[in-house]
């Protein structure tokens, strides 16, 4: 009988180790390109009954088989297939050349924190060097990070500041909101304290409500947190979500006396319009029109092969109605979505992670980030007619609401350039914002009406204001 040294047996048995490894290593690339091959060849079928079928859309049988071989094979582009038929760039809305060169005058530039161009115009996550800016009223903005915010008027006046201690807190992802007198809540200056606490304008404490405090909890309510708060569209009190992930309750409450808790969608007619926005959780978030007639719901898996393929649905708005919901699955959705103003017309933005799609000036770092992935640009709005029958889409994002009413804003992604765009697909006008210096503004939030807006300049928030047209 031979003997082995322990060193050799050693060195034995890592090479045993090192082959038994190896073929691990090639059993799963094997099955990995088995899997690859068996999902591009299920596209490749479901794309041909498809195409033979007449290329139908959503809400058909070979079209959504087409949609799930897309999902299961990360085609994104098949997808867009059934959603915008064969020939998708004739779909496509082309921004006409030139237009309007409007001069920014700078207001104010937040050298507090960086502010790199994000993924969505009133996005913000947790903790630092994160920022959102809201309308609160008619007359009214304002911009918060954790630990401080800024009240503005109508002319980008600053009317009040608020600047807070927190302790092991961060302020959710709403950190704090003003009424147009100054006075201001917040939430979380303690990890998860689930309290509203209520400051004057002066910044002096003057109450705290708990969450159970503010609306009654159910048995199983889970934690205690604020989801988020702002001022009503009168700046007479705030609209607050009480509970985690959608709540349990939205109240009303001023700055002294109970809280009143709201009816199931009242919290979009108590805001500014379409300042609000979609409301709900990551997974499932819905908007009204105007008239609270229709409403648009986001949703998406929370894991597996449908991230980043979330659908969309428009359907009658108040639960006591019916309606035949019609459902749209458009390859990176995103939560900027929503319905014309005054109209039951939408649109649904979608985003670009592709490093090679986007342009060096928009795959900005976001600070401490070690190797972070490009920061992704809303690329695509897709947009919809009355009957919820898609029309085109255009390589811009939704921005705001032009300044009468009627119109949107969309921000065009090649060249920064602001489209004004009717309800009936017209361009109405072309404006390019610039610097002193001729240099490009990149809106991150426009409020038309105002002539006002936020803007990303060398890396910081900056509030600007424009001359009315002449």
């Amino acid at each position: 009988m031979t003997y082995l040294s322990s060193r050799a047996r050693l060195s034995w048995l890592a090479c045993l180790m090192a082959l038994l490894f190896a073929g691990g290593l090639r059993s799963a690339g094997v099955e990995e390109h088995d899997y690859a091959r068996e999902t591009e060849e299920r596209c490749r079928q479901a794309e041909a009954n498809w195409r033979k079928a007449g290329a139908p859309g959503a809400s058909t049988r070979t079209g959504d088989a087409l949609v799930e071989a897309a999902i299961s094979a990360n085609r994104a582009d098949l997808a867009e297939q059934v959603l915008a038929g064969p020939n998708l760039g004739k779909r496509m809305l082309r921004a006409p050349p030139g237009g309007q060169r409007v001069r920014l005058h700078v207001l104010r530039t937040f050298t507090e924190f960086p502010a790199h161009l994000a993924d969505e115009m009133f996005a913000s996550f947790s903790g630092e060097n994160r920022w959102l800016a809201r309308r609160l009223t008619k007359g009214n903005v304002e911009v918060w990070t954790s630990g401080h915010g800024w009240l503005f008027d109508r002319k980008g006046r600053l009317l009040h500041e608020a600047a807070l201690r927190r302790g092991t807190g961060w302020g959710r992802e709403w950190y704090g909101a003003f009424l147009p007198d100054g006075r201001w809540v917040t939430t979380d200056r303690e990890a998860m304290d689930g309290q509203l606490a209520f400051f004057s304008p002066a910044g002096e404490w003057l109450r705290s409500l708990t969450c159970e405090q503010l609306a009654p909890p159910p048995a199983d309510h889970g934690a205690n947190l604020l989801g988020w708060g702002r001022s009503d569209r009168r700046g007479a009190g705030w609209v607050v979500n009480v509970g985690s992930e959608d709540g349990w309750a939205t109240v009303w409450v001023g700055p002294n006396g109970p809280a009143r808790v709201l009816g199931d969608g009242h919290k979009w007619d108590l805001c500014y319009p379409r300042a609000l926005g979609p409301r709900g959780t990551c997974w499932s978030m819905r908007v009204p029109d105007d008239a609270g007639t229709w409403g648009l719901t986001r949703g998406e898996a929370g894991h597996g092969p449908g991230v980043g393929f979330p659908s969309y649905s428009r359907d009658l708005w108040r639960s006591h109605e019916t309606g035949e919901a019609v459902s749209y699955t458009i390859p990176g959705g995103n939560y900027v979505f929503g319905f014309w103003p005054g109209k039951s017309s939408f649109f649904v933005g979608a985003e670009d992670y592709e490093r090679e799609k986007v342009s060096d000036r928009r795959t900005r770092k976001f600070q401490g980030d070690a190797q972070p992935d490009p920061v992704p640009i809303i690329d695509k709005t897709w947009l919809f007619d009355t009957t919820g029958n898609l029309t085109h889409w255009v390589r811009a994002r939704r921005i705001g609401d032009a300044a009468d009413g009627h119109a949107e804003l969309l921000r065009m992604t090649a060249d920064s350039r602001i489209m004004t765009l009717g309800a009936n697909l017209r361009v109405r006008a072309m404006r390019h914002f610039t610097w002193e210096d001729g240099s490009t503004g990149d809106a991150v939030a426009l409020w038309d009406d105002l002539r006002l807006g936020l803007f990303i300049r060398h890396d910081h928030l900056v509030l600007a204001s424009w001359a009315a047209r002449r």
